[in-house]
């Protein structure tokens, strides 16, 4: 359990960065969205005006916003995507629910790793 705690801190670290960030980014797209559809709905109004250049300027504050936050969650889940990966593979998942078995239930460990091959075929068969 030692072991496995000293290698998650720095997963755990860059979940905590993370996760805010997706609230960040939905709020984002929401600011972005009005501007596109205003662009969009008052072509004609902002040419006839001749705001094409604030309108384009206003367009692109707002999506380099959204896109800045966007590269930073996208590099953050780059980085975790090995540790994801492990975690959800057979291995991991079958150690996992093994002594999780053997220490809910107090069985011994060749019943407790039938039943985690059970379940694993039945998580495979549902996936």
């Amino acid at each position: 359990m030692l072991r496995l705690t000293k290698y998650l801190k720095p997963y755990l670290l860059l979940i905590v960065i993370a996760l805010p960030r997706f609230e960040i980014i939905q709020s984002l797209i929401d600011r972005l969205n009005p501007v596109t559809r205003e662009n969009l709905s008052g072509m004609m109004v902002i040419r006839t005006f001749n705001m094409q250049e604030f309108e384009e300027r206003r367009f692109d504050r707002a999506n380099m916003n959204v896109t800045s936050v966007n590269l930073f969650v996208n590099r953050v889940m780059v980085t975790m995507m090995p540790f994801i990966t492990e975690c959800l593979s057979q291995k991991c998942f079958q150690r996992i629910l093994r002594r999780r078995i053997s220490y809910d239930v107090w069985i011994d460990e060749q019943a407790s790793n039938r039943y985690a091959d059970k379940l694993y075929a039945v998580q495979k068969e549902i996936a």
